[in-house]
């Protein structure tokens, strides 16, 4: 697991192993988490699976930081370390990732979420979580396809030793509810998460369009990784920005469609913004074209409802593009249709009606 340079050592920090099962993770008691105590409830790994992230809600309770596998604990479930190399008094940032799967329905955002951690240093707690938001409402779907990321917390703590035992705990457990933690991490001073002050927003473009989601975090080394779906973009493909501030569609097909995530870190702190991109195929226009003689001429005619039509003409039936060009006479306006009238003398022509 990456580190920085000063920072205290976790064990298993990110909770990395292998998932349980293919459907669900599968719990892995009464065998033991390396390098954590783990007591009450059910436990075992939240598994991050692109096949599976559509299908499993157990598999999808968010985008964490770094989108593999993180620690889920059903029930009334703790989990603990003795974290040592620490120097009394001196204080630190203990930085983690966390969210909830909770016991409501499916389409139940407006009810409030009980889940709840506690999280203590040495028997005193030092973050209790109350009213939080519905973990649906980080989700343009609800009930489930959590595309936000984790929430982070950023706890100040002195320990008065050289050694601190970190607990973290699902308290006021109601039903079948399940807290998830990841990235456990402790950074000698005073930190808090980047921030971003302009978020992405929903579009709606038709096939074809040039897209462009943009974020604006302030701060120096920041990276930036994209996800569609949860699922890490690369550049490529008409897909260009893939690691920078902004990201780019060349030309939008329907298959793009879907949530847009943005990572954004300083190698601690992570932050996130989810927005939804809709591509639409554009309707097939049913436009009726008539010739008819009248006066001595050849009148073209077709409904005024058709927009940004033109009368085009070639001395073949050409499909090359170069062959056609543009009618010089113009089109007039009658009785709900454009015509145009041609002379029926001159060298035999065709006609065809464009965009």
């Amino acid at each position: 697991t990456p580190r920085l340079t000063n920072e205290v050592a976790v064990k298993n920090s990110s909770f990395e192993a292998s998932a349980m099962g293919t459907g669900f993770p599968g719990y892995i008691q009464p065998d033991r988490v390396a390098g954590w105590a783990v007591a009450g409830g059910g436990y075992g790994l939240n598994a991050y699976s692109p096949k599976t992230f559509f299908v499993e809600p157990f598999f999808d309770n968010g985008v964490n930081s770094d989108q593999d596998n993180v620690f889920f604990g059903q029930g009334a479930v703790s989990l603990k370390q003795t974290v040592t190399g620490l120097t009394g008094g001196q204080t630190y940032t203990l930085v983690f990732d966390y969210n909830f799967r909770d016991s409501r329905p499916k389409n139940s955002s407006a009810d409030t979420n009980p889940g709840q951690i506690g999280v203590s240093v040495d028997g005193t707690v030092v973050l209790t979580t109350e009213n939080l938001p519905p973990s649906d409402t980080f989700s343009p779907w609800a009930g489930f396809r959590h595309t936000k990321p984790f929430y982070q917390a950023f706890i100040p703590i002195t320990p008065a030793a050289d050694s601190a035992e970190i607990q973290f705990a699902h308290v006021d457990v109601n039903g079948d509810e399940t807290f998830l933690v990841d990235n456990v991490r402790i950074i000698p001073g005073t930190h808090a998460a980047p921030t971003i002050t302009t978020q992405l927003a929903d579009q709606t473009v038709p096939v074809g369009t040039k897209v462009t989601f943009s974020v604006t975090a302030p701060g120096n080394g920041l990276s930036y990784r994209w996800l569609l779906d949860g699922i890490t973009l690369t550049d490529g493909n008409g897909i260009s920005g893939a690691t920078t501030a902004s990201l780019s569609i060349a030309s939008a097909k329907v298959t793009d469609t879907g949530a847009y995530s943005v990572l954004v870190t300083d190698g601690l702190g992570v932050v996130g913004s989810v927005a939804q991109l809709t591509v639409e195929q554009p309707v097939a226009e049913d436009v009726s074209v008539a010739a008819t003689l009248a006066g001595g001429k050849v009148v073209i005619s077709w409904p005024t409802t058709a927009v940004g039509y033109k009368l085009q003409r070639a001395s073949t039936a050409s499909s090359v593009p170069t062959d056609w060009t543009d009618e010089p006479t113009p089109a007039v306006e009658n009785g709900g249709n454009w015509e145009v009238q041609i002379d029926p003398t001159v060298a035999l022509r065709f006609y065809r009606l464009t965009k």
